[in-house]
Formats: structure tokens, C-alpha cells, sequence
């Protein structure tokens, strides 16, 4: 006879130090396991304001107090040094961007650009160096992304957009105060190159523009909810899918680019951003779509995710705890593997291995110590074993789990502990103890006892199989 595999191997995970599951008392979130580092694993800074990952797979960090290089088990910090004319001018790295050659071109607070060699950890700036690239005319950079052209685009709020050229080692203006100009405002805040090399840039005064960098041709979208108030809804970033979707966040939400209709469409509204925060309304200040089409939202107060048309309030927990989430989420990047790194302002460096979506994993608010031994699953039902030997019955249905039904000590009170449920039929699932094998009837509550053909009973069992009849 031919035997399916044990059915209560299918992999759940259950956090059991803690945490209690109640009937209807599920909070509306979804939990990940992720692993932080903060000042006490070596960071020079909590506060994250950007970062990249090299064709290494290194991760350099742009932080408050300096530049940090981590290799996934140590941070390398480089700081202002006095006696060293080649240290960082400065310490708050604000913006960073990988160019070729092994350089890292970085936005520091007072400084503007300056160029960091990853190889001799040598920096480059207005401080030390004559060089055009130094020469912009404020230090007010607040995006900085590179064409298919290898040129490189900055956004420098008060002034405009400012386009270098590799070739001829200069500076293009694109200015609200050029004749036929395409771009109407100084405001400029956070911009980015997409696949079909076009330049997208938000302002603070509610302006998206959208500028193809090989035709020439521009197109402008108001974003604007007051009348005579440009300041009613400013966008702050962008996100571009594998498929090369566009999506836009800010004061009113998160918006997708209809390259039809040339149209943004609003896909996260604000109800259903404040929905999380008891009707307070958040901005989108960051936001990343990854390779999976999760799209992660930054608010002004933690971390959302737009997936399959369902947006989730993000909780992460680590060592069996959960993290406090009252942080702002200041970057995010997809690693090269899958991992999702996180940079926020006041929790540090944030990591989500690349398997987070294999956990399905439900807390419930009531404060009680409860802990489950054991886990099993028969379809969409989860059977979960106390310590104590009461038995908790949950419905899984669209990606929540719904408290059905408690079994309190079916063997008796102070009976050994159970090892394994199985549940056979709707109305029947099979114990195994100390005791032997027990099957119980969960509507009528008869429970019996499992005896081989000498009239004995069946030693315990570590699983359960069922064959294909």
C-alpha cells in the first residue's frame, strides 16, 4: 500500500513565547521575521537616510554620522578625519548612487557632491578638489540618478534639475527660469530614471514631471487637492515595477502611471492608509516595489504593503518579540538575493530574508502567556496544542486565521501531554499521547480508545498517514 505523505508536515509557523490566539481578536497586520542591527552591531549611526547594494553585494550606507560598508556580518565606518584631507568632508550622507569605475557618488549635508573611491576609501569634494562636478550652485540636493547614457541627473531644491555629462565633464541646466522650460518649478525634491530612460521628478508643490531624456519631449501632472494651494498634496518618491509600471507616493496616497490614458490612478487611497492609523491620515514618503509585485509602503509611522489589490500594515518581529514599528522608513532597496533591506530613521538597518513570504504568521493583542508545543494542519483547518493539552481549532481563509473552536484537555486533566493531532474527517481527528492513539469526535465529544486486533493498545505515534483510498 502506497502512502501520501504525513499531511502535518506542511510547513506553519506559530511564535509560542507570548503570544496568545482568541476568538475574533486578530489584529488586522501582517508579521515578518527580520533580523535588525542598530549602533550596537557596529552602525555609526541609527539613522539611515539611504542605501546601495555594489555588483559585490556590499551594502553601503549613507547614515547621520557617516558612511558604513557592511558585508552582512561587519560594518566598516568612515567619518570625518581632521589630519586626513581624503576623509568624508562631512559626516550626514544624505543621497547615494553607484558609478562605474568603483565610485560612489554621495550628497552631503553643507558639502554637495562628493566622490567616495570604494577601492582606496579616498573622498573627493569641493573641499579638496577642483572640479566642475563640484561647481553646482547649492547644496540642497535631494535625488540623484543616472540615464542610459551614464549621465547623471540631480535634483537641487531651490534651483531645479541639473544633467552631467560624463562625456564632456559639464553641467546642463533644466530650470524653472529657462526660456520654453519644461520644468515649471524649483521645488524639486526626489526623482528617478526608468527603464524607458525617462526622467521622473515630484516637487513639494504638488507637481509631478515627467521629461524623456531622449526625445526631449515633457509632460507635467498637478497632483493638487486645494485650489490656490500648491502645497495641498506633494508627491515625495517613486517606484518602478520588473514590468516597468510606475507608481507615485505621497500626502494623498499612492498613485500608478496609466501609460494609456497618461494618467496617474490612485491605487492607495488615504482612507485606506488612515484605516491603520485609527483615521489619522499618513503620507507615503518611500515606496518600492520588489520583484515579487509587493509594493512597500514608508509612511510617516511605520511600514505598509500593497499586494494583490490587499494593503497590510507591516509588523516585524525578531527573536520572538515584536519590533516596535513607531520608526520612519527613510529607504528600501531588494537585494541582488531577494533580501529586502530597510532603512529607517531610528531603528537602524533593517533586514527581511528573501523567504519572508513561506511565514503566514497571526498574533493575537491579549496580553496572556500561552505556549503552543504543537502545530498541524488538515486543509484550511490549523489544529494548535497547548502545553496544558487543550487543543485551539482555526479556519484559514484569505490569508487570516479565524478562531473556530477549543478543545479543553479531550484525555482528561493532568493526562501527558499530547504529541500530534490529526484530524481525518470534518468531524473526527485522531491523539496521540503516552496514552496511545485516541480518536475523538469533535461534534459529539466521544472519545475512544485505538486497539490492534489482540485487543491492546496502540503505542504513541509521531505521525499520522493516510493512504490514497
Amino acid at each position: 500500500m502506497r502512502l501520501k505523505k504525513p499531511l502535518n508536515t506542511i510547513l506553519l509557523l506559530f511564535l509560542i513565547t507570548q503570544i496568545a490566539f482568541a476568538q475574533n481578536d486578530l489584529v488586522d497586520a501582517k508579521y515578518i521575521p527580520a533580523t535588525s542591527y542598530t549602533v550596537k552591531d557596529g552602525l555609526p549611526s541609527n539613522i539611515i537616510q539611504d542605501l546601495v547594494q555594489d555588483e559585490n553585494g556590499l551594502l553601503w550606507l549613507a547614515t547621520q554620522e557617516g558612511l558604513s560598508r557592511f558585508d552582512s556580518s561587519e560594518f566598516i565606518n568612515f567619518s570625518k578625519d581632521k589630519s586626513d584631507p581624503f576623509s568624508l568632508p562631512d559626516v550626514l550622507v544624505e543621497d547615494m548612487i553607484l558609478m562605474p569605475n568603483g565610485q560612489l557618488w554621495m550628497s552631503i549635508y553643507e558639502v554637495g557632491i562628493t566622490v567616495f573611491d570604494q577601492k582606496t576609501y579616498k573622498a573627493q569634494s569641493i573641499k579638496n578638489t577642483q572640479s566642475n562636478l563640484f561647481q553646482l550652485p547649492n547644496n540642497n540636493l535631494f535625488g540623484i540618478d543616472k540615464d542610459q547614457n551614464n549621465n547623471t541627473w540631480f535634483s537641487l531644491y531651490g534651483e531645479g534639475i541639473y544633467q552631467w555629462n560624463t562625456e564632456e565633464e559639464k553641467f546642463y541646466k533644466h530650470l524653472s527660469t529657462d526660456e520654453n522650460a519644461w520644468l515649471t518649478s524649483n521645488k524639486t525634491f526626489e526623482i528617478m530614471v526608468d527603464k524607458k530612460n525617462r526622467l521622473w521628478i515630484c516637487s513639494i508643490d504638488s507637481k509631478v514631471y515627467l521629461y524623456d531624456i531622449d526625445t526631449g519631449l515633457s509632460k507635467e501632472f498637478n497632483f493638487s487637492t486645494v485650489a490656490n494651494d500648491p502645497l495641498s498634496s506633494p508627491i515625495y518618491g517613486f517606484a518602478e515595477s520588473k514590468n516597468g509600471e510606475i507608481y507615485a507616493g505621497g500626502y494623498s496616497g499612492v498613485f500608478k502611471y496609466n501609460e494609456i490614458s497618461e494618467k496617474f490612478e490612485n491605487v492607495v487611497s488615504v482612507s485606506m492608509i488612515a484605516k491603520f492609523y485609527e483615521g489619522e491620515r499618513k503620507t507615503a514618503r518611500r515606496i518600492m516595489m520588489d520583484s515579487k509585485d509587493n509594493l512597500w509602503i514608508g509612511t510617516t509611522s511605520s511600514l505598509l504593503q500593497y499586494s494583490n489589490n490587499t494593503l497590510n500594515r507591516i509588523l516585524f518581529y525578531e527573536n520572538e518579540e515584536i519590533l516596535d514599528d513607531k520608526w520612519t522608513l527613510k529607504s528600501i532597496i531588494e537585494g541582488f538575493d531577494g533580501n529586502i533591506w530597510l532603512g529607517t530613521k531610528g531603528k537602524g538597518l533593517i533586514k527581511v530574508s528573501s523567504d519572508w513570504q513561506r511565514y503566514n504568521v497571526s498574533f493575537s493583542s491579549i496580553n496572556e502567556d500561552i505556549e503552543y508545543r504543537r502545530a498541524s494542519q488538515s486543509e484550511n483547518n490549523i489544529w494548535l496544542v497547548h502545553e496544558s493539552s487543550k487543543i485551539d481549532q482555526y479556519k484559514y481563509s484569505n490569508g487570516q486565521l479565524v478562531f473556530k473552536n477549543r478543545i479543553s484537555s479531550p484525555l482528561g486533566e493532568g493526562q501527558p501531554l499530547i504529541d500530534i493531532v490529526y484530524q481525518d474527517e470534518p468531524g473526527i481527528i485522531w491523539i496521540s499521547s503516552l496514552l496511545g492513539i485516541n480518536k475523538l469526535n469533535i461534534i459529539s465529544g466521544e472519545l475512544s480508545t485505538v486497539l490492534n486486533d489482540k485487543e491492546r493498545k496502540l503505542g504513541a505515534v509521531k505521525y499520522f498517514y493516510r493512504d490514497e483510498k
